[in-house]
């Protein structure tokens, strides 16, 4: 058939058949505009090599329009390029059938003898059976991260992705993985299509580490926004003919990646930021969004424009009362402005919260019930019948942990801010390694101190340890490794924002290498957003005029999941201004040894001495006194502040912000993924189908070239091939090395290639039983629901594919022709006998059919009323949940109930939609023996 688009016609999308049946809307410039009804998407195409198939129904076979009518075809007949379906004396024009009728014709290709292998069938098969576990898996956007698998930050993800309206406070101390949380939720929500474009907003100075944590631990390619790629954009359409004004940069790109200075700058961008539609926010730094009841800083209220145009909304800050708790109070109300109005309001609940927290400790810590204790929970537990008040309190008494546990849950999810927020603290987890800080004077000498010092401590400690040295700028980078090769022969990398990406993913690999480059040399931004725990030696060579910089340094290392002590080394020549910086942060603040908070405070209060002593230090005037002074006022404010961040610690949100027991389960199912050796096997076979050269380079790691691909559409491998690995600690010792699970868009891609395409959907195959002369048909069917995205329907009923096999007289065979069964008896060969009888095959396929068709019918009825039963129960049970939490905890909003509400009336609606699509059949014949 020509490839001749007309308007009413139907097609269908062969690497989307999930979309349902679309009607050709438009046809104009060399473009065809095809409207799928059932998913309300509207996808343009170039004609000519389209992945679109026309739909065309034939003679015996029945057809449903959008109205419900059904019709058995008698005829087919074509008026005005479209088709005209008639039977029983009525007519049926194709624009009228339904948009979730299914059409594929393997059958078409059995008939005509195009048939493929038997391990294409094979393949394709297990291809269905892994996309359906992928689908419904509870890790699914999880598993694929290149991340350790640190429990709080997996309850957190789980937690946060699982919402109906994902909008909360990620305020974990610095070093827990505020970023890995966000990276994790985003990954998640986009492989299940619940999102497909995300703004990412984060100050100027680490929009590079950002970019690299979503593009190495995610996959996720983000584009870096800035003005002069707004201007090349509108510079691009404007030479294309488009009026540049029309041109929204904002458009062009799904993943955003932008700083609030590049979009406060220009009312134009703050404009076309606001008019381009957005699924989720992310705003990194949150405590840098300034308001109080006298000043709202222009940052706060660009978010909170933005904030309320979105659905999903994550704002990160390890410090979330910096600025007080007014300040604190605003960030709350960018996420429910309808709940958190009055800021007073909320000051005098929490503290409601605080005698509400040190009831759960008590619980927790299986401290004896005391008889105001019993009072206050029976206040707080009104929606308990007495007995089975009483029942649980005596439990608690007699030390049942079932009992403890149901009252600690309620607790915790009834009251304080935890629908919010989520803060887990490094003191309450395990992993974090000490510190140990070696301030090293030096004497002033002809040439640099410093870099003598520096050669004669690398000597010292020898090429077997890594030490990774940081700088500010990248000329100090360039200046001391030169200095330092004069001096001594070392294997030294460096690593700074002027080099390329792919330099500087080489110079760390090097440094990874246990026989590599023993010092790496870092700039200050060079040096954010990578991992290099697998050393444990940092030298200061300068030190920054910000704390929180500071904290950064260090956090390259000191991270959770360091193994060895950090040995932290600043030397300074004695009487200079690193003097100075050295002796405030470690004796004035114990910044070097342990992890400060509300950096930004102290610079606040003390930066104005701080930069002046500094100053005339470098000029040779250190005054001693006076440095005196500022470290005796800064370690008096440093106490002060730590006894009032203590005091405001909210006990009964870190109880929420992780539960062990949840936490364990993702992390055992991730495990448990990580360790299928089948996915392995899997993926090879999947690259020999496509013609992908594969070499063995490791244990369950691969290189893999495009020699010898058949098909254009394979996602893309660099000519010089892709280093992959399928074991998690090796991709997280080699980040130069993709790391390949069910998550990687390429294993993503390569499924929906060979799903979308015929090969393997009709085959033929031997089969060596004891037995006489037999002919039996393998039919593959796929249950699918047609469903709007953000309704995540996969999470009931992913497509699902169903296999049964039958006997030439329609007898039902699937259990005794299992697929293990057929796999032990199967021999490839040429199907001479259907073509010698073409003619009885003709009669005996639509009868087998119509047997397949008629146990895949039966078999979607019970695997509906289960689907039903089960979305039923979870949906009615959360939104009763809702419910209740609404009248006792005023931070669920009505918002998210009317949400949940709706979501399970569309989901019930939606499976009455549901599928039966046939996707492929197999011929397995006996010869006479």
């Amino acid at each position: 058939m020509m490839r001749s688009f007309s308007k009413g016609q139907r097609w269908v999308s062969s690497t989307e058949p999930e979309l349902g049946l679309g009607t050709v809307a438009k046809v104009t410039n060399g473009r065809v505009s095809i409207q799928f009804p059932a998913r309300k998407e509207l996808r343009v195409y170039a004609p000519e090599g389209a992945p679109l198939k026309r739909v065309q129904f034939g003679p015996g076979e029945t057809i449903e329009t959008r109205d419900g009518r059904r019709l058995r075809i008698e005829e087919v007949r074509e008026k005005r390029k479209l088709l005209v379906y008639f039977g029983q004396g009525t007519e049926i024009l194709e624009s009228d059938l339904s948009d979730t009728l299914s059409f594929s014709r393997p059958e078409d290709r059995l008939l005509a003898g195009q048939m493929d292998e038997m391990g294409w069938f094979s393949l394709r098969y297990e291809t269905l059976i892994r996309r359906h576990r992928w689908a419904s898996s509870p890790v699914r956007g999880f598993q694929g991260a290149r991340i350790k698998l640190i429990p709080h930050q997996l309850y957190v993800a789980s937690e946060v992705s699982s919402r109906y309206v994902p909008r909360v406070l990620l305020a974990d101390e610095v070093g827990l993985g505020k970023t890995i949380e966000a990276g994790l939720i985003l990954h998640r929500l986009i492989l299940s299509g619940r999102v497909s474009r995300a703004l990412v907003m984060v100050p100027s100075g680490l929009l590079h580490q950002w970019f690299v944590e979503l593009r190495r631990k995610f996959q996720l390619q983000c584009h870096l926004f800035d003005e002069e790629r707004c201007r090349s954009i509108e510079g691009e359409r404007k030479r294309s003919g488009s009026r540049a004004g029309s041109a929204n940069p904002f458009l062009e790109e799904q993943l955003v990646l932008l700083s609030p200075e590049t979009v406060l700058a220009s009312k134009k961008r703050q404009a076309q930021l606001m008019e381009a539609p957005w699924d989720m926010l992310i705003v990194d730094e949150a405590h840098h969004l300034e308001w109080s009841r006298r000043r709202v800083s222009p940052e706060y209220r660009l978010v909170e424009e933005l904030a309320g145009k979105v659905q999903g909304l994550l704002l990160l800050t390890a410090t979330p009362e910096q600025l007080g708790r007014e300040g604190h109070f605003a960030r709350l109300r960018l996420l429910d402005p309808e709940r958190y109005v009055h800021l007073d309001a909320f000051l005098g609940e929490a503290r409601h919260y605080e005698s509400i927290a040190e009831l759960a400790d008590r619980l927790l810590n299986k401290q004896p019930l005391r008889v105001k204790d019993v009072r206050k929970l029976r206040s707080l537990f009104s929606h308990y019948e007495r007995e089975e008040f009483e029942a649980l309190v005596d439990g608690v008494g007699k030390g049942n942990d079932a009992h403890r546990n149901t009252l600690v849950d309620d607790l915790i999810d009834q009251h304080g801010t935890g629908r919010v927020m989520f803060r887990n603290r490094r003191l309450g987890m395990r992993g974090f390694p000490e510190r140990q800080v070696q301030l090293a004077p030096l004497t002033p000498v002809r040439g640099d101190a410093r870099i003598k010092w520096l050669a004669a401590y690398l000597q010292e400690t020898g090429p077997a340890e890594k030490v990774l040295l940081i700088t500010s700028r990248p000329d100090q980078v360039l200046a001391i490794q030169k200095k330092l090769s004069a001096l001594v022969e070392l294997k030294v990398a460096v690593f700074h924002e002027d080099m390329t990406l792919m330099q500087r993913d080489r110079n760390a690999a090097w440094f990874a290498e246990p026989d590599g480059a023993q010092l790496l040399i870092c700039s200050e931004i060079g040096s954010e957003g990578r991992n290099f725990q697998f050393a444990h030696r940092l030298v200061l060579m300068d030190l920054p005029l910000e704390p929180s910089l500071l904290e950064q340094r260090i956090g390259r290392l000191d991270r959770i999941g360091q193994t060895e002590t950090i040995l932290i080394h600043v030397p300074y020549v004695e009487g200079s201004g690193e003097e100075v910086l050295a002796r405030w942060y470690h004796e004035g603040l114990g910044a070097v040894e342990h992890c400060l908070h509300a950096g930004h405070a102290y610079r606040e209060r003390f930066g104005t001495r701080l930069d002046t002593l500094v100053e005339r230090a470098a000029a040779g005037s250190l005054e001693p006194r006076k440095m005196e002074s500022l470290l005796a006022d800064t370690r008096k404010f440093h106490a002060e502040t730590s006894e009032r961040l203590e005091q405001g610690r909210d006990h009964l949100l870190e109880l929420n912000s992780f539960r062990k027991e949840r936490a364990v389960e993702i992390e055992r199912a991730i495990r448990e993924a990580d360790a299928d050796a089948g996915f392995e096997k899997y993926c090879l076979r999947l690259f020999d189908h496509f013609g992908v050269t594969v070499e063995d380079m490791d244990d369950r790691t691969y290189l893999i070239k495009p020699d010898h691909l058949f098909t254009a559409d394979f996602p893309a491998i660099p000519r010089e091939g892709l280093l992959l690995t399928m074991d998690r600690e090796q991709a997280l010792r080699r980040e130069d090395i993709a790391f390949f699970t069910p998550d990687h868009p390429t294993v993503q891609g390569a499924m929906e290639i060979l799903l979308g395409a015929e090969r393997g959907n009709a085959s033929f195959a031997f089969l060596d039983l004891n037995a006489g002369k037999m002919i039996f048909l393998e039919a593959i069917y796929v249950v699918e629901c047609v469903a709007d995205v953000d309704l995540h329907m996969d999470r009931f009923l992913p497509p699902t594919p169903l296999r049964f096999a039958v006997n030439h007289r329609g007898e039902d065979f699937t259990e005794i022709l299992s697929v293990e069964e057929v796999t032990k008896v199967l021999r490839e060969g040429k199907a001479r006998w259907l073509q010698k009888n073409g003619q009885a095959l003709q009669t005996m396929l639509p009868r087998m059919k119509r047997a397949t068709e008629f146990l895949a019918g039966q078999e979607l009825t019970k695997l509906t009323r289960r689907v039903r039963r089960r979305l039923h129960d979870k949906m009615v049970r959360e939104v009763e949940r809702l419910r209740h939490l609404e009248a006792l905890n005023r931070h669920v909003g009505a918002e998210e109930l009317r949400i949940a509400e709706d979501q399970m009336a569309r989901m019930e609606h939606a499976l009455e939609s549901v599928r039966l699509r046939l996707d492929a059949l197999r011929i397995l014949f006996k010869e006479d023996d």
